[in-house]
């Protein structure tokens, strides 16, 4: 949906809530694999913006010593699809983010 001219020409910010986000048991809401991770990220780059998610669900993954993604199957294809379209980037060296911590901020 992100390549159709009459969307992409328009669509400069993309916002992905992640206050409580879910690392097993989707695409359905499942409390038992919620946790808090109160953040919500910004991008221009809808792409990028997907690829930082799948690390954040697999980082959260490890930790709670669970496989990976992609090692059960799962990886999210259509960050590489939507990269290979030409829609964004899925390559972290490209990919510019910064975290602002707001309870440091205060």
């Amino acid at each position: 949906i992100c390549a159709n001219p009459v969307l992409r020409n328009k669509v400069v910010l993309h916002i992905l809530d992640a206050i409580h986000a879910q690392y097993h048991g989707g695409p359905s809401g499942d409390p038992q694999w919620v946790w808090n991770y109160n953040s919500i990220l910004f991008s221009t780059d809808p792409v990028a913006l997907d690829y930082l998610g799948a690390q954040i669900i697999d980082k959260k993954r490890k930790a709670e010593e669970m496989l990976a993604l992609a090692e059960v199957g799962k990886a999210p294809r259509h960050i590489a699809t939507a990269a290979r379209m030409g829609l964004g980037t899925n390559d972290p060296g490209k990919i510019d983010h910064l975290k602002i911590n707001l309870t440091e901020a205060t």
